[in-house]
């Protein structure tokens, strides 16, 4: 919105100042988010390095310094709302069309088309300059003795060529000697042909492209590409149910902590014990109403499961103690109804999907083991999610539902979640847990423009 103040676009938004104002807090906090956890998830994309220099690797990417100044204005305008030159911070928004590009499938094929057909777009295009040039320099010295004033330079002959070469024809500069309308005919044709040549080269690229992915689909799971799709019109349905009803929104921030008592549910879930686990995270909630709110959050936390020693099944085979730890960063979207029970007391229902990454954990062997086809020697512990460890999928998505009590700020809550996506490929288990929180909002007004 500030940007907008400043290009004198204040007169066209202004009826929609609150809502896009709103709109920005959004999208600055899930671009924040996701900031922290490309961070932490990037010795997952730079399996080469080591942990530190992977993220120091990411923080010095295009990439990275994009995801970072794209998010500064939001902090900056946050905390120095009056400062007379934050209006140039501002500027830097433009450069979240970077990572719009990043997560459009779109604009990462215009990439793969224009790098396969680079060397013939080269050739195509120094052929359009060498005839741009011929013919602005000719046009030049046919029309400098005839319109001394229009053509008073070579680049007035350069600014014709180009004007006449794309057929744009905007009437500040045209030839009036026979022979210079006769190049301007000449020029506009070989104007129309010329361009039409990196555009079928282009649009050839494309089609070759297309023709593969559809390939590539066909011969995919027809299931796990019906979820992808499925989890895309969900989110979008989502976001844009959001924006709609931003109007009537209340923002309100919380941090949480609690106790996680996970395991596994499912085929070959037999003889999986509780373990607990600790969970901390971040939330923010958007009231639309007196009952209903959407609520976003980030957690750190720790799941898993526990095996006694004597058991045998296709996923665990142990003559000793197993306890395996898993810990994720979890992303749940809970829709909320809120019942008023008493004065400054209500009671909370919350459900909705979740999303996890995992970045960590260890499981230990109290002896001799097998986990997954894994076979551990001895006493000792192995990472759970690397390839030369228990090799656990990292990736899970699941459902929420939970039920919690407000004490005025004070939040009391237990939820269950259960896992869609299977720990590890084969015939495995998923996760499961029960969580209990204690936490604390803060914050909590409508949103107004400083």
């Amino acid at each position: 919105m500030y940007l907008c103040r400043n290009l004198q676009f204040v007169l066209v938004f202004k009826p929609y100042r609150t809502e896009l104002f709103k709109f920005n807090y959004v999208a600055s906090f899930v671009f924040t988010i996701e900031y922290i956890l490309r961070i932490i998830a990037a010795p997952v994309q730079y399996p080469q390095k080591g942990e530190w220099m992977s993220r120091l690797t990411y923080l010095f990417s295009f990439y990275g310094i994009i995801d970072c100044v794209a998010i500064l204005p939001f902090v900056v305008i946050y905390f120095y709302q009056e400062s007379p030159h934050v209006h140039l911070i501002v500027l830097a928004y433009i450069l979240i069309i970077f990572k719009l590009i990043r997560y459009s499938r779109s604009f990462q094929m215009i990439g793969s088309v224009l790098k396969v057909v680079r060397s013939e777009l080269v050739t195509a295009y120094t052929a359009c300059g060498i005839m741009l040039c011929f013919s602005g320099i000719l046009m030049y010295y046919i029309e400098c003795n005839a319109q001394p004033k229009a053509f008073a330079n070579i680049g007035d002959g350069f600014w014709w060529a180009i004007v006449a070469f794309t057929t744009v024809g905007y009437g500040d500069i045209y030839p009036i000697t026979p022979l210079g309308r006769i190049l301007s005919s000449v020029i506009s044709l070989i104007g129309i042909a010329m361009i039409a040549i990196p555009t079928g080269i282009i649009s050839s690229s494309f089609i070759n492209i297309i023709q593969k992915k559809e390939k590539e689909i066909s011969n995919n799971n027809l299931t796990n590409f019906k979820l992808i799709i499925m989890m895309k019109k969900s989110v979008l349905t989502v976001l844009f149910a959001l924006f709609c009803t931003m109007s009537f929104a209340q923002l309100s921030f919380n941090v949480k902590a609690g106790l996680n008592l996970s395991s596994y549910i499912g085929e070959n879930s037999d003889h999986s014990k509780f373990k607990p686990g600790a969970r901390i995270g971040v939330g923010m909630e958007y009231q639309f109403s007196d009952l209903v709110s959407l609520q976003p959050s980030l957690f750190f936390s720790q799941k898993g499961a526990k095996y006694s020693s004597g058991y045998s099944g296709s996923v665990v085979d142990a003559d000793a103690d197993v306890k395996i730890n898993q810990l994720y960063l979890e992303l749940p979207i809970n829709v909320q109804f809120r019942f008023n029970i008493a004065d400054n007391t209500n009671l909370v229902i919350a459900t909705g999907p979740y999303l996890a990454c995992g970045v960590g954990g260890k499981a230990k062997f109290d002896g001799k083991a097998s986990v997954g086809g894994i076979n551990i020697n001895g006493d000792e512990k192995v990472d759970t999610f690397s390839d030369d460890g228990l090799n656990y999928n990292r990736f899970d998505a699941g459902w929420n539902i939970g039920l919690g009590v407000e004490f005025g700020r004070i939040l009391v809550g237990v939820d269950t979640q259960l896992g869609f996506y299977k720990i590890m490929d084969g015939d495995a288990p998923h996760n499961a847990n029960i969580g209990i929180t204690l936490g604390y909002k803060f914050l909590n007004s409508s949103l107004t423009i400083p």
